[in-house]
């Protein structure tokens, strides 16, 4: 045997016997941690980041997260790699890292121009703000986390235009007034916006209000209000734009963040949000639940024995499930808890609801099935929901020091819908088509007091299914010209609908059955998109919308003060005619965007008064002839050093224009609608840790009827935030309303006056 071959015979021998039986490697793997820190331009940790690096064989892999902002990536030899970081609001950033010499790397991102920060509202699929024809406006969790008040609804009236019916916060107000009006268009309850919570409606089935409270700010991702028509997209609900929720979810093996704080008025809040994503199941899912003592809503001179605060608690409980199933199908099931009770201001005065909903979707990879297309996407979505809602109502003596039972009503309510959308490219054209359903029944079941007993039994209900279907094609001519044209159909069908009255005294039964009613919708749109430069765009846009009106709307009454407000099913849907165009500008650091706008709105739903000088006073929901709503806004966002600063201005003019029942409300503004608002933000960080905010805003007088008797004055309003950060936690706290301004919000035709100074401090852990 030559010397060669032993000496590899030897050679193989040891390494296995030094290997236990195993072949080793004579070069050992070098793998060490590489710590990567990711601010920005503040020098403040970066939430929501996310670490990748590629391998040798190029695989990529994700960096663990051990701190906000701070990561560790597992890496192997020496050589380089290159480093990505993603994070909302930021430009990606990808970084060539020298393993020799480096093992701590600090990346500062760079906000994303917000000319390219990316919406889905205006369009159904991402699209950059600066190629979008709409006035639109996009909320991350920095606002959230920067703002003074706890709730969805008070961030988002930072941005002009949005209120709810009443310019009060769902925190104390009753739920039936907390539908949504963008841009003054709302002259009754029912909100004329859609809002959507991952693409399902949040709208509550039977009256169209929104439960505010059922999406606490930790679950939320980011909030997109889109202002303008949206019906040829978005359906029934969108007649004055929508409002798109979308809420976190798990991408990393580890996810959980949390916050509880407590304040004035007795207001008491613990929420958090948690995780896990792998290679076999996602599993993600929000907690919350909150309690206020709240306030007395009464103006003090006004008060009397009978009048309290005005508080609410609730609960919310989400899961979602997201099992890998093979086929790359990305299935998800999604169930959601949400019980809430309130005291409406006075001894006997309360109402409660409590919803459960599933939804089940699938987002499934089907490739391109066609020639020449690409960036292929499908999306189904199914879900129900069930609800019950009661509420008390009472007369008030004029002294307000005695109160009597007037009503017990209890609304039932079951609603289940489906969507199915697909979109794909080909060529210079984006089409995205689609179809929606949903079928929702109800009833208000009541009972009738007087002197405290118990003297009818009335129920009035039905049910309601709509059909759509819808198609859009976005056409880019050229790199400075988009072209979107857009079409959708809906059917609305009101069926099985009846009226049933019992006098308990007497045993009396009386029954009316409605007749079936359809109405068939047509809602088309087209839209124009010009870059005049890299700093300047401008807009045209035209659309048709509608909203059918609601079962609340139809077999419902209530009273609110001294005005009760009678159902009538007779409603016709409401149909508009939404006319905008606007110039936007982008700098170094700044954006402004201007506009105007009008919608018209044939036979929009109202509380008309029919007795003024009756005690109480009556009103009814009928079908105004015609309102019309046009205006100006303009808004802007400024970025410094260590400073961002956001403003907005809505000029606004919402007049009825036509009402042949009653020629003297011609040329009355809409209830609820001022002229003029004004908003104002800025958050400071003059160190990395240290977050300092600031929020204003103010409206001019509006009306709180149709009659435009009931005058509410203007209101001015500033809150202040503060926080630092340890690490993973966050200390806080807030003044609201930090002038003490009591303000008028309702004449009914008592005064009610909106939230006085509330302080609150709390920590926050990601």
């Amino acid at each position: 045997m030559k010397r060669p071959v032993v000496y590899s015979l030897v050679l193989t021998a040891s390494l296995l016997f030094a290997g236990g039986g195993r072949i080793v490697s004579g070069q050992v793997p070098d793998k060490r941690i590489l710590r990567v820190i990711v601010l920005d331009s503040k020098d403040s940790a970066v939430s929501g980041a996310r670490v990748t690096f590629r391998t040798a064989n190029g695989e990529a892999r994700e960096c663990a997260e051990t701190g906000l902002g701070e990561f560790e990536c597992s890496v192997t030899g020496k050589g380089s790699l290159d480093i990505k970081t993603e994070a909302p609001g930021f430009r990606s950033f990808t970084r060539l890292v020298d393993l020799t010499n480096e093992s701590d790397v600090r990346i500062e991102l760079v906000p994303m121009p917000l000319k390219e920060q990316v919406v889905v509202s205006a369009s159904g699929a991402p699209t950059a703000i600066g190629e979008t024809a709409a006035s639109i406006v996009s909320l991350g969790q920095e606002e959230f986390k920067a703002s003074a008040a706890p709730s969805v609804d008070d961030v988002l009236r930072q941005t002009a235009g949005f209120s709810l019916y009443r310019r009060t916060d769902s925190r104390t107000a009753n739920p039936t007034t907390q539908g949504t009006s963008l841009r003054g268009l709302n002259p009754s309850g029912a909100s004329r916006a859609a809002v959507l919570v991952d693409s399902v409606p949040l709208n509550d089935p039977f009256g169209g209000w929104v439960p505010w409270s059922s999406v606490p700010p930790i679950a939320i991702d980011r909030v997109e209000v889109l202002r303008g028509g949206a019906s040829s997209l978005y359906g029934s609900d969108s007649v004055g734009g929508i409002v798109s929720i979308i809420q976190k979810r798990a991408t990393r093996k580890s996810v959980f963040s949390a916050e509880t704080f407590g304040g004035t008025q007795g207001t008491a809040s613990a929420s958090a949000f948690g995780g896990s994503a792998n290679r076999s199941i996602v599993i993600d899912g929000f907690g919350s639940i909150f309690h206020t003592d709240g306030y007395i809503p009464v103006e003090a001179g006004s008060r009397g024995l009978a009048d309290e605060r005005a508080g609410s608690r609730n609960l919310v409980l989400s899961a979602r499930f997201a099992p890998r199933l093979p086929g790359k199908l990305n299935f998800f099931i999604r169930g959601s808890y949400f019980d809430e009770s309130r005291k409406n201001g006075t001894r006997l005065q309360r109402n409660e609801t409590l919803s459960r909903q599933m939804v089940v979707g699938a987002d499934p990879e089907i490739g391109d099935p066609f020639t020449g297309t690409s960036n292929s996407a499908l999306s189904i979505r199914f879900f129900a929901l069930v609800q019950e809602y009661d509420q008390t109502f009472t007369a008030v003596s004029a002294d307000r020091d005695t109160e009597s039972l007037t009503r017990l009503q209890r609304v039932p309510s079951q609603s289940i819908g489906y969507s199915i959308r697909f979109s794909t490219a080909a060529g210079r054209h984006f089409f995205l088509t689609g179809i929606e359903g949903r079928e929702t029944r109800g009833s208000s079941d009541e009972t009738g007091f007087f002197g405290g007993n118990p003297t009818s039994n009335t129920g009035a209900g039905g049910r309601e299914r709509t059909f759509a279907a819808y198609a859009q094609d976005r056409l880019r001519l050229g790199e400075s010209f988009i072209v979107t044209g857009r079409v959708r159909i809906d059917r609305w069908r009101n069926f099985r609908a009846l009226r049933s009255d019992l006098q308990i005294a007497s045993g009396e039964r009386s029954t009316t059955i409605f007749p079936d009613r359809a109405e068939t919708a047509l809602s088309p749109g087209i839209s124009a998109n010009f870059s005049l430069t890299d700093r300047v765009s401008a807009y045209l846009n035209a659309s048709g919308s509608f909203r059918a009106p609601t079962l609340n709307e139809l077999y419902r009454g209530f009273r609110v003060g001294n005005i009760v407000t009678t159902a009538n099913e007779d409603l016709r849907s409401e149909k508009a005619i939404n006319f905008e165009g606007g110039v936007s500008f982008w700098f170094e650091g700044i954006s402004i965007r201007t506009g105007g706008y009008q919608t018209v709105v044939r036979d929009a739903v109202a509380n008309v008064t029919v007795d003024p000088d009756s005690s109480p006073i009556l009103r009814q929901r009928m079908n105004a002839a015609k309102i019309r709503v046009r205006g100006f806004e303009i808004e802007g966002q400024v970025r410094l050093n260590r400073l961002d600063i956001a403003f907005g201005y809505l000029l606004s003019e919402a007049l009825i224009t036509q009402f042949p029942g009653d020629a003297a409300l011609v040329g009355n503004r809409l209830a609820q609608s001022p002229s003029q608002q004004v908003t104002f933000r800025a958050m400071y960080k003059p160190a990395g840790l240290i977050t300092l905010g600031l929020q204003t805003r103010a409206a001019s007088n509006q009306f709180d009827d149709d009659l435009n008797q009931f005058r509410l004055g203007g209101y001015f309003q500033a809150d202040i935030f503060v926080s630092k950060r340890f690490g993973r936690a966050e200390a806080f706290g807030s003044i609201e309303n930090l002038l003490d301004t009591r303000y008028k919000v309702g004449l009914t035709p008592v005064p009610t006056v909106g939230r006085p100074l509330t302080v609150r401090a709390g920590i926050r852990w990601n």
